[in-house]
């Protein structure tokens, strides 16, 4: 009866989920350390359903049928986010400052490159993290969780799931058209849909209202034959993602076939929510112990070993380009692995003292 606890836990993770979060994180990295064209741009135009993932997965994890549960979780998952957030930043400002001396920058013109007024206010408002861009998602995360604490407050949570749509519409005008960014500062421009109301909050909407209708759904869906609906649909918005970056030329963060991409693979985790084989296992021990680690340190890895290959003159090998990559999500994933092991092996000297 000891080991009873442990087994209900056990039975209660959905290892899907943590599978498409190690796939997420690995896109991720390879949205920044790209493969050759054409087919390292076809890799990202898929990438750019990882992010929105995640922020699908912290909603998801928020509900709370109790919304007075809720009230009382998010202060405390807010504060998880925002002390990763801190030494992320103090990290990434480190590695930053360490390429930029070995690369001979001029180090005042970079520091005041890098936090003009201009880059505070964008941090500020807009989530464009100094230093290191791709830590703009912990910040929005952050405000995602404070929007979420508000609604709840104001009993507005189900009420907030109907404006998912015009978040997305929002976001779509403004990258495809720019019908709002005539005549400001060019660093300004993507900034006013990569933020945590236009790219976050929908998505973050989204997995709290899968998790509010989770058992409806997953009956429902099991009889209807999802398993080869959902399939066809993420199938579809993969091919849809490609031809719509690579044929049309969208070059947006946020693609028309991403909610579909994202909300398929969610609901394929939901009704089946256990992973087999050593691939799916693999991707899912990635995504439970590292995929959060491996996002924060894989930009400063790909700035160390790009700036490598620049001062040894292969930036124009193919083959070298082809394995930079993957190289860097093996570093990635190396460093993090022990970096959780010194960890694990610390905590418990802590405790006894």
């Amino acid at each position: 009866m000891a080991n009873a606890p442990a087994l209900s836990t056990r039975a209660k993770i959905n290892h899907r989920i943590d599978y498409y979060k190690g796939l997420a994180c690995i896109l991720v990295v390879f949205i920044h350390a790209r493969f050759p064209s054409p087919f390292g741009e076809a890799i990202v135009f898929v990438a750019r359903a990882a992010v929105p993932f995640f922020f699908m997965v912290s909603g998801f994890f928020a509900y709370k049928v109790d919304e007075d549960l809720m009230l009382q979780g998010i202060p405390r998952k807010a504060k998880h986010i925002a002390c990763i957030a801190f030494w992320s930043c103090l990290y990434n400002f480190a590695c930053e400052l360490l390429v930029a001396v070995v690369s001979g920058t001029n180090l005042l013109a970079w520091l005041q490159d890098t936090s003009s007024p201009l880059d505070v206010f964008l941090w500020v408002v807009f989530n464009n993290a100094i230093p290191g861009m791709h830590l703009w998602f912990l910040f929005a995360l952050l405000y995602c969780y404070g929007a979420l604490y508000l609604l709840a407050k104001m009993r507005g949570v189900k009420i907030a799931y109907l404006v998912i749509p015009a978040l997305f519409a929002c976001c779509w005008v403004q990258q495809s058209f720019q019908l709002v960014t005539l005549g400001l500062p060019e660093k300004l421009v993507p900034v006013l849909s990569r933020n945590w109301l236009f790219e976050g909050m929908p998505f973050f909407l989204m997995g709290h209202y899968l998790a509010s209708k989770k058992d409806t759904l997953t009956s429902r869906l099991s009889r209807v034959g999802s398993s080869c609906i959902l399939p066809v649909v993420c199938v579809g918005s993969v091919l849809g993602s490609i031809l719509e970056g690579c044929v049309l030329g969208n070059q947006s963060e946020l693609l028309l076939f991403t909610p579909s991409l994202t909300a398929s693979c969610f609901i394929a985790a939901l009704i089946k929510p256990e992973t087999s084989g050593l691939f799916e296992i693999t991707a899912e021990k990635i995504g439970r112990r590292y995929s959060l680690l491996i996002y924060v340190i894989h930009w400063s890895i790909f700035k160390a070993v790009d700036l490598l290959i620049q001062l040894r003159g292969l930036q124009s090998n193919v083959a070298i380009r082809w394995i930079e990559p993957i190289g860097v999500v093996c570093i990635s994933l190396l460093v993090a692995v022990v970096f959780t092991k010194v960890q694990t092996l610390i905590k418990p000297r802590g405790a006894e003292a």
